[in-house]
C-alpha cells in the first residue's frame, strides 16, 4: 500500500485482503515461500478503503469506502462484480452473514 492500511479480512485458506488510504485492496498469500506476498491488486474505489469483510461461502470480498460505496469483488478473477451506492457517508463497518 501507498499509505496507511485501514482494514484487513481473512479469506479461506492462507489468504487475506487489506484495504487502505490508497483506495486499493491487496490480496495476500500468507503461505508464500519467503513470507506473505501481495498477489493481486483490486482497484475501483475513488476514496480510501475503510472496511472489509469476506464471505466464506462464496469467496467474495466486500469493501466499504470513503467514496460512500460498497463493492463486491471476485478475488479469484481480480474483478469488481457489483457496486452498491446510495449511502450518504463513509462505510465504516461491514459483516457478511454466512
Amino acid at each position: 500500500h501507498q499509505g496507511p492500511v485501514w482494514c484487513i479480512c481473512t479469506l479461506e485458506g492462507f489468504f487475506c485482503c487489506s484495504g487502505g488510504a490508497d483506495k486499493k485492496l491487496l490480496l495476500w498469500d500468507l503461505n508464500a515461500p519467503k513470507g506473505a506476498k501481495a498477489i493481486c491488486t483490486l482497484s475501483g474505489h475513488s476514496g480510501g478503503v475503510s472496511s472489509l469483510s469476506s464471505s466464506q461461502s462464496n469467496g467474495q470480498v466486500i469493501s466499504g469506502s470513503e467514496d460512500k460505496t460498497i463493492r463486491i469483488w471476485d478475488p479469484h478473477k481480480g474483478v469488481c462484480i457489483s457496486v452498491l451506492d446510495g449511502h450518504s457517508s463513509i462505510i465504516y463497518c461491514l459483516n457478511c452473514w454466512q
